[in-house]
């Protein structure tokens, strides 16, 4: 395929669903956004300060593949690494809020009045800058900048977990590739599984999206506080689990918070799970951190496009797991017959029938006596005269 074909196909997943009502203008202009006191409903559900005990991210660091971060925002103020970037210098960047609302869902610090915090608020946030492309406006780098700026990624070492909210509607040999040699690299790839979904599609299932549909790459659908998957979330086998992508605050460029859906969005929560998981398990290696992932994560309301159900970053933390890979119980044996105990039983049976007839037949005798026997002494007080109601004068 034809690098100029590609680069139309490499782009922020943004839902294109209207914002909830806390949510402000995701102009590029860094306008501040109202900052929202309450705790969000995803932070609610997971809640992350069971976990911080534990493990925060600390000493781990997570590349975004995105747009930029903006680092002077107060909640990520001194948690932002500089940006490596593939985009003309000249073309817009930080007001792009992509990047940013990405970033605060794993590594938001707490700040007083602000309910909302990242999942791993431990954790350094690497900016690399590959696409500023919004619902077709932007410039956006072609896939072989895109694989090299994965293959840079994976130079550094010091990367143990990557967060890709891109998608890629082709399979390009070059991202595949640099995908590989990352999660050969013993990295976490973790991808957003697109927002392409419509309800009236015929066919059950999406086309694939990449890097989500590549092998080792953890793919991540979205769904709201319900627990319903977003509509537009991609249906496939390449979504792996599923995460809050509906009505979620994030921070916004300049100051303040939106509140955004889309995969783009969900990503972040399983990244920064993996986050937590690298720092407590620390000699555990990007393949058991997946599998973890999926292994306990927690059931979802079923149907398509929610592959193994909710990341769950407690249980990640906290269970105990057998083996790498699920194993399939054994056959139950067979149950051993003992005809002596089958004719005693049989027996029993008979004998219980035969008692409770017996005994509805003596109940029934005695209550015939009691009522004759009422009957008799009636009678011989009236002498067996029928009574009749005294006659008018």
């Amino acid at each position: 395929m034809r690098a100029g074909t590609a680069v139309a196909v490499l782009a922020i997943l943004v839902s294109m669903s209207p914002p909830g009502p806390a949510a402000a203008s995701s102009a590029l202009a860094c306008a501040p956004a109202r900052v929202v006191a309450e705790v969000p409903w995803a932070q609610r559900m997971f809640a992350p300060e069971r976990i911080w005990p534990q493990a925060t991210g600390e000493t781990i660091t997570v590349a975004l593949i995105d747009s930029a971060v903006d680092s002077t925002h107060r909640q990520l103020r001194g948690k932002v690494d500089p940006t490596m970037d593939y985009l003309p210098p000249a073309s817009p960047s930080s007001c792009v809020p992509h990047g940013t609302q990405v970033a605060s869902i794993i590594a938001a610090q707490r700040v007083n009045g602000v309910g909302f915090r990242g999942m791993a608020p431990g954790a350094r946030i690497l900016p690399v800058r590959v696409s500023d492309r919004i619902d077709g406006n932007g410039p956006s780098a072609d896939p072989t900048t895109f694989a090299k700026a994965l293959r840079d990624v994976t130079a550094r070492k010091d990367v143990k977990v990557v967060n890709i909210s891109l998608v890629l509607s082709v399979d390009d040999p070059q991202v595949r590739a640099a995908i590989e040699e990352m999660i050969a690299a013993d990295v976490v790839v973790v991808a957003a599984a697109g927002n392409g979904h419509q309800d009236n599609n015929p066919r059950p299932f999406d086309p694939p999206s990449y890097p989500a549909a590549y092998p080792g790459v953890l793919g991540v659908g979205a769904i709201g506080e319900d627990g319903a998957r977003l509509p537009q979330s991609n249906v496939g086998s390449y979504v792996d689990v599923v995460a809050p992508g509906k009505d979620v605050l994030v921070a916004s460029p300049g100051a303040g918070h939106t509140v955004e859906s889309g995969t783009s969005f969900a990503a972040p929560f399983v990244s920064a799970t993996a986050a937590l998981l690298r720092q407590a398990r620390p000699n555990a290696t990007a393949r058991e951190v997946v599998n973890r992932i999926m292994a306990t994560a927690a059931p979802s309301r079923g149907g398509l496009g929610y592959g193994r159900g909710v990341v769950d970053p407690f249980r990640a933390m906290g269970e105990v797991l057998v083996a790498d890979d699920p194993v399939a119980l054994p056959l139950a044996p067979a149950p051993i017959v003992d005809p002596v105990a089958e004719a005693r039983e049989r027996r029993w049976s008979q004998l219980t029938g035969i008692s409770l007839a017996i005994f509805g037949i003596g109940l029934g005798l005695a209550l015939a006596l009691v009522v004759g026997r009422n009957v008799y002494r009636r009678g011989t007080s009236r002498r067996w005269r029928a009574t009749r109601a005294p006659r008018t004068p």
